[in-house]
């Protein structure tokens, strides 16, 4: 038996990258089994735990929610749309849902933590969809100007630090016969192109966060620290965030950091206010494609929906979750909706007088 694990293992490390090993799912496994991998080898096998065991996805019976391996304890009823896990319990970069045929299925990405991150596609656009662009900027906390593309892959030309280079979509590492140019000499690189890139590698909104930063700091600098500014948000790709802040209120934001309609909330709620609705109108638009789902009134979705008699609900994505004959409330459809935040999402009611300064 040691000796048939040592020639598994050995295998497993000629093959490479396990891809030729059998490949086995959650789903393979019976009720309260899970899989996990051979210590020995590159085979997944499922395993039924033993009382007082922590298995995966749990610790000392609560939900460990920074592995994707808790969604396993979900009710599969309940949560019909859960998060896509690899076969080690972690979240998927790229997380897809809906027809690619039809059109209207999307892929998202997240981070390794689970959170939905900057970089989305159609389905049917998204076969060379990696996110890792996406992830390595989420993991720096803005520390690094990479510059990402909509699908969260790596553009052509890179910078950050004041170096410039040509770098693989996929990877982000230099391309091979390119070399490493300080930023004053970016247009002489082979990925440049002025009509992409301007005379100058930050974009607007990074220049306008930049110049607003460097402002703040004069300021402090010379004792007046009590200076405030509308918080200037952007995203991988250089353009503007979702969501904006002035005078204290939040507000949706298309790319340009024009106002996407009269969407808004107090400050202290941006950790709940995505203004995925409100954009997603204006994708749907370009492509021609109708959109039936309402927003709430900060410009993400609203969980329960309903087009002419069919009520339904949706997730924070506009994903449907659920359908019912009858009228839903949003508590109803928050039962079917999954979610890490730790705090309840915050639809402020149009009638509602959430305007305060924060």
């Amino acid at each position: 038996m040691v000796l048939i694990l040592a020639i598994l293992s050995i295998f497993c490390q000629l093959i490479s990258g396990e891809e030729y090993c059998i490949k086995r799912t959650q789903q393979d496994c019976p009720l309260e089994t899970f899989l996990v991998k051979d210590e020995q080898s590159c085979f997944y096998t499922c395993k039924k735990f033993e009382d007082g065991e922590d298995t995966p996805g749990m610790i000392s019976d609560m939900y460990d929610k920074t592995s994707c391996a808790f969604t396993y304890h979900l009710s599969p009823e309940n949560y019909t749309i859960r998060p896509q896990c690899d076969n080690d319990g972690k979240f998927l970069a790229r997380q897809c849902f809906g027809d690619k045929v039809v059109g209207g299925g999307r892929c998202f990405c997240h981070s390794e933590t689970g959170e939905r991150i900057f970089g989305w596609a159609w389905r049917k656009d998204a076969e060379n969809m990696t996110c890792t662009c996406s992830r390595q900027m989420h993991k720096s906390n803005n520390e690094l100007t990479l510059h990402c593309d909509e699908m969260g892959n790596y553009e052509p030309l890179q910078c950050t630090g004041g170096v410039c280079w040509c770098a693989d979509s996929k990877s982000g590492e230099l391309l091979q016969g390119t070399k490493l140019v300080p930023e004053s000499m970016l247009d002489i690189l082979p990925c440049y192109k002025l009509e992409d890139v301007g005379t100058q590698y930050l974009r607007q909104c990074e220049s306008a966060a930049k110049a607003q930063r460097d402002l703040l700091m004069a300021y402090h600098k010379h004792g007046s620290t009590n200076v405030e500014f509308n918080r200037i948000l952007c995203d991988y790709d250089g353009s503007y965030a979702a969501v904006q802040i002035t005078n204290g209120k939040l507000m949706c934001s298309w790319k340009d950091g024009n106002k996407l309609g009269e969407y808004t909330a107090g400050a202290a709620y941006i950790n709940q206010m995505n203004c995925y609705c409100a954009r997603d109108q204006k994708y749907f638009a370009d492509e021609l494609l109708p959109f039936r789902l309402e927003c709430a009134g900060n410009g993400n979705y609203l969980y329960k929906q309903a087009i002419n008699v069919t009520h339904f609900c949706v997730n924070d994505n506009g994903i449907e979750t659920w359908q019912s004959k009858l009228p839903l409330s949003e508590d109803e459809c928050r039962q079917h909706v999954y979610s890490l935040a730790e705090n309840e999402p915050y639809y402020p009611d149009s009638n509602e007088d959430q305007y305060e300064y924060y």
